[in-house]
Protein backbone atom coordinates (compact mmCIF):
# COMPACT_ATOMS: atom_id res chain seq x y z
CA UNK A 1 0.00 0.00 0.00
CA UNK A 2 1.28 3.32 -0.88
CA UNK A 3 0.23 6.19 1.26
CA UNK A 4 0.86 9.23 -0.51
CA UNK A 5 -0.27 12.73 1.18
CA UNK A 6 0.28 16.53 0.51
CA UNK A 7 2.23 18.46 3.77
CA UNK A 8 1.25 21.36 5.48
CA UNK A 9 3.85 24.41 5.95
CA UNK A 10 3.44 23.50 10.03
CA UNK A 11 4.73 19.59 9.61
CA UNK A 12 8.03 20.84 8.03
CA UNK A 13 10.82 22.75 10.16
CA UNK A 14 11.23 26.54 9.21
CA UNK A 15 14.30 26.02 7.63
CA UNK A 16 12.82 24.00 4.74
CA UNK A 17 10.90 26.53 3.54
CA UNK A 18 13.24 29.00 3.65
CA UNK A 19 15.77 27.66 1.08
CA UNK A 20 13.68 27.87 -1.82
CA UNK A 21 9.95 28.93 -3.09
CA UNK A 22 8.44 25.54 -3.96
CA UNK A 23 5.49 23.41 -5.29
CA UNK A 24 3.63 21.13 -3.15
CA UNK A 25 5.71 19.24 -0.43
CA UNK A 26 4.33 15.28 -0.60
CA UNK A 27 4.77 12.45 2.21
CA UNK A 28 4.97 9.34 0.88
CA UNK A 29 5.09 5.82 3.11
CA UNK A 30 4.96 2.53 1.71
CA UNK A 31 3.57 -0.15 3.77
CA UNK A 32 2.66 -3.79 3.62
CA UNK A 33 -1.27 -4.55 3.93
CA UNK A 34 -0.36 -5.53 7.47
CA UNK A 35 0.45 -2.17 8.28
CA UNK A 36 4.60 -2.94 8.68
CA UNK A 37 6.74 -0.52 6.97
CA UNK A 38 7.66 -1.87 3.64
CA UNK A 39 12.00 -1.87 2.78
CA UNK A 40 12.10 -1.41 -0.59
CA UNK A 41 14.81 -3.70 -3.36
CA UNK A 42 17.02 -1.45 -3.84
CA UNK A 43 14.59 1.44 -4.75
CA UNK A 44 11.05 2.68 -5.04
CA UNK A 45 10.42 5.24 -8.24
CA UNK A 46 8.51 8.43 -6.93
CA UNK A 47 6.20 10.15 -9.87
CA UNK A 48 4.76 13.52 -9.47
CA UNK A 49 3.48 15.96 -11.43
CA UNK A 50 5.78 18.47 -13.17
CA UNK A 51 3.92 22.14 -13.03
CA UNK A 52 5.00 25.29 -13.97
CA UNK A 53 7.10 26.60 -16.94
CA UNK A 54 7.42 23.07 -18.28
CA UNK A 55 10.63 23.75 -20.38
CA UNK A 56 12.83 24.10 -17.31
CA UNK A 57 14.39 21.05 -16.31
CA UNK A 58 12.33 19.90 -13.00
CA UNK A 59 14.10 17.81 -10.59
CA UNK A 60 12.90 15.60 -7.18
CA UNK A 61 14.20 16.83 -4.19
CA UNK A 62 13.94 14.99 -0.93
CA UNK A 63 14.38 16.63 2.79
CA UNK A 64 17.38 15.55 4.51
CA UNK A 65 16.51 15.83 8.12
CA UNK A 66 20.25 15.27 9.27
CA UNK A 67 21.46 17.86 6.74
CA UNK A 68 18.81 20.17 7.20
CA UNK A 69 18.35 20.60 3.41
CA UNK A 70 16.42 19.07 0.19
CA UNK A 71 18.47 17.06 -2.09
CA UNK A 72 18.72 16.48 -4.91
CA UNK A 73 17.90 13.12 -6.84
CA UNK A 74 18.71 12.07 -10.58
CA UNK A 75 15.19 12.69 -12.09
CA UNK A 76 13.76 11.83 -15.74
CA UNK A 77 11.30 14.07 -17.02
CA UNK A 78 8.30 12.39 -18.85
CA UNK A 79 6.84 15.14 -21.85
CA UNK A 80 3.81 13.37 -22.57
CA UNK A 81 2.54 12.94 -19.24
CA UNK A 82 4.15 15.88 -17.68
CA UNK A 83 5.58 14.47 -14.76
CA UNK A 84 8.88 13.83 -13.16
CA UNK A 85 10.40 10.39 -11.65
CA UNK A 86 12.75 9.46 -9.39
CA UNK A 87 14.37 6.39 -7.90
CA UNK A 88 14.73 6.78 -3.94
CA UNK A 89 15.76 3.77 -1.59
CA UNK A 90 14.25 4.40 1.11
CA UNK A 91 10.17 2.68 2.05
CA UNK A 92 9.22 6.87 3.12
CA UNK A 93 10.25 10.55 2.65
CA UNK A 94 9.02 14.04 1.77
CA UNK A 95 9.49 15.91 -1.65
CA UNK A 96 9.00 18.35 -3.76
CA UNK A 97 9.60 19.29 -7.25
CA UNK A 98 12.36 22.12 -8.36
CA UNK A 99 13.18 24.00 -11.49
CA UNK A 100 16.63 23.86 -12.44
CA UNK A 101 17.26 26.99 -14.10
CA UNK A 102 20.13 26.70 -16.27
CA UNK A 103 19.07 23.41 -17.57
CA UNK A 104 16.05 23.07 -20.25
CA UNK A 105 14.21 20.44 -21.64
CA UNK A 106 11.97 20.11 -24.25
CA UNK A 107 11.31 19.37 -28.21
CA UNK A 108 14.30 20.14 -30.90
CA UNK A 109 13.63 21.04 -34.57
CA UNK A 110 15.82 21.56 -37.02
CA UNK A 111 16.22 24.62 -39.61
CA UNK A 112 18.69 25.35 -42.76
CA UNK A 113 21.72 27.23 -41.91
CA UNK A 114 24.92 26.43 -43.15
CA UNK A 115 28.51 26.68 -42.03
CA UNK A 116 28.35 25.81 -38.13
CA UNK A 117 26.80 24.76 -34.91
CA UNK A 118 23.87 27.18 -34.16
CA UNK A 119 20.41 27.21 -32.65
CA UNK A 120 17.33 30.01 -32.50
CA UNK A 121 16.74 30.13 -28.53
CA UNK A 122 14.62 32.67 -26.96
CA UNK A 123 15.16 32.00 -23.45
CA UNK A 124 19.10 33.60 -24.06
CA UNK A 125 20.44 36.13 -25.75
CA UNK A 126 22.75 35.89 -29.02
CA UNK A 127 26.33 34.37 -28.89
CA UNK A 128 25.43 32.41 -25.67
CA UNK A 129 27.26 28.56 -25.94
CA UNK A 130 24.87 25.51 -25.32
CA UNK A 131 25.07 22.04 -24.82
CA UNK A 132 22.38 19.78 -26.43
CA UNK A 133 22.10 16.25 -25.69
CA UNK A 134 19.41 14.01 -27.39
CA UNK A 135 17.22 12.83 -24.72
CA UNK A 136 14.82 10.57 -26.67
CA UNK A 137 15.81 6.72 -25.62
CA UNK A 138 16.66 6.30 -29.40
CA UNK A 139 20.22 4.56 -30.80
CA UNK A 140 21.51 8.12 -30.53
CA UNK A 141 20.34 9.18 -27.04
CA UNK A 142 23.21 10.89 -25.06
CA UNK A 143 25.01 11.99 -27.87
CA UNK A 144 26.18 15.98 -27.09
CA UNK A 145 26.50 19.15 -29.41
CA UNK A 146 28.15 22.55 -28.23
CA UNK A 147 25.84 25.73 -30.42
CA UNK A 148 26.06 28.96 -30.52
CA UNK A 149 22.93 31.31 -30.07
CA UNK A 150 22.40 33.18 -32.97
CA UNK A 151 18.44 33.62 -33.51
CA UNK A 152 15.58 34.40 -31.17
CA UNK A 153 12.94 31.30 -31.39
CA UNK A 154 11.09 28.81 -31.61
CA UNK A 155 7.73 30.94 -31.24
CA UNK A 156 6.18 29.48 -28.01
CA UNK A 157 3.18 28.70 -29.86
CA UNK A 158 5.09 25.99 -31.41
CA UNK A 159 5.77 23.89 -28.28
CA UNK A 160 9.41 24.04 -29.32
CA UNK A 161 11.95 24.47 -27.16
CA UNK A 162 15.26 25.14 -29.27
CA UNK A 163 16.05 24.95 -33.29
CA UNK A 164 19.45 23.53 -33.98
CA UNK A 165 20.76 23.84 -37.93
CA UNK A 166 20.88 21.21 -39.82
CA UNK A 167 24.57 20.27 -38.91
CA UNK A 168 23.81 19.87 -35.47
CA UNK A 169 21.19 18.51 -35.46
CA UNK A 170 22.47 15.70 -37.52
CA UNK A 171 25.36 14.76 -34.99
CA UNK A 172 22.55 14.28 -32.35
CA UNK A 173 19.70 12.62 -34.26
CA UNK A 174 18.07 12.26 -37.38
CA UNK A 175 16.71 15.33 -39.06
CA UNK A 176 13.99 13.10 -41.20
CA UNK A 177 12.41 12.79 -37.54
CA UNK A 178 11.83 16.47 -37.66
CA UNK A 179 11.91 16.88 -34.23
CA UNK A 180 13.55 14.93 -30.96
CA UNK A 181 13.65 15.97 -26.99
CA UNK A 182 16.77 17.61 -25.65
CA UNK A 183 18.26 18.65 -22.74
CA UNK A 184 20.13 21.99 -23.20
CA UNK A 185 22.63 22.98 -20.74
CA UNK A 186 24.12 26.67 -20.84
CA UNK A 187 28.08 26.57 -20.76
CA UNK A 188 28.08 30.51 -21.21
Amino acid sequence: MIEIKELPPEELPDIAWASTTMSTVWHIDVKNPDGAIWLPKPFITVTFPAEGPFYYKKIVYFWDGNKEDWRPLPSETDFKNKTVSARYPLPYGRFIVRDRASVFEGIASWYRWENGNFAAFRHLSKKSKLKVTNISGSARDGKTVTVTVNDYGPEEWTGRLIDLDYYAYRQIGLPRGGVMPVRVEVIK
